[in-house]
């Protein structure tokens, strides 16, 4: 049954086999939840000790080792599977399996941490150096008449890295980066959300940066 687990995390488990998969495994789950009674309270527990403290790039996985620990490896494959952020659709799909142990316990688990697990899933999937939200300033220095332009990104791994400088110095530093990620030499790596943002913003500054078109003069 892991391997089937694990074909259904690759997303390239067949329809069929993922219904059977899930009914299982939910079934084995809601008998372990009634047959121990203060196993809500035991995942729960392991729950709040792995998530205290800050969060990086492996909490998700040691939260997954220690359910597996207590749960067996199938039913934490469950539970990590169904509390992913943003998959609603997956609980909608287990409720139709009838098991309320195990759906009060994901509703629980939810309720309790649904921004930590969101937080900790995040990180699991990104390098610790890779910007995650980005906030600027743009304004002008009366004094020594120029305009200046301040960045400040966040890190996945909670560092903060602030940029100042002139307009013409952010164009450059712009022209680096799109130097460099150009060297990536294929569009398959990009999504299309990424693509569709870059080609508006770009297509605005060309807009902004191209000279005036002179005035054509016509002769008397």
């Amino acid at each position: 049954m892991e391997n089937e687990w694990l074909s259904l995390l690759r997303g390239d488990l067949p329809p069929a086999e993922t219904g059977a998969l899930l009914s299982r495994t939910t079934g084995d789950l809601n008998a372990f939840l009634e047959a121990q009674p203060i196993a809500e309270q035991q995942v729960l527990s392991i729950l709040a000790k792995r998530l205290q403290g800050p969060v990086d790039g492996k909490t998700w996985e040691v939260l997954d080792t220690s359910l597996a620990s207590y749960l067996g490896r199938e039913r934490a494959y469950l539970v990590t599977w169904a509390i992913e952020p943003g998959q609603s659709d997956r609980r909608e799909e287990l409720e139709k399996h009838g098991a309320p142990r195990v759906m009060g316990l994901l509703r629980m688990i939810l309720s309790l941490y649904g921004p930590e697990l969101e937080n900790a899933f995040e990180m699991s999937n990104r390098p610790p150096d890779e910007w995650r939200r980005i906030s600027r300033d743009v304004y002008y220095d009366q004094i020594a008449e120029r305009h200046l332009v301040k960045i400040l990104i966040e890190k996945y791994n909670g560092q903060r890295l602030a940029i100042e400088g002139t307009a013409s110095s952010l164009l450059m530093l712009t022209s680096y980066m799109i130097r460099s990620v150009r060297l990536v030499g294929t569009r398959e790596p990009f999504s299309e959300q990424s693509i569709e943002l870059f080609l508006q913003e770009a297509g605005q500054l060309q807009t902004l940066l191209q000279p005036s078109p002179k005035a054509v003069s016509t002769p008397p």
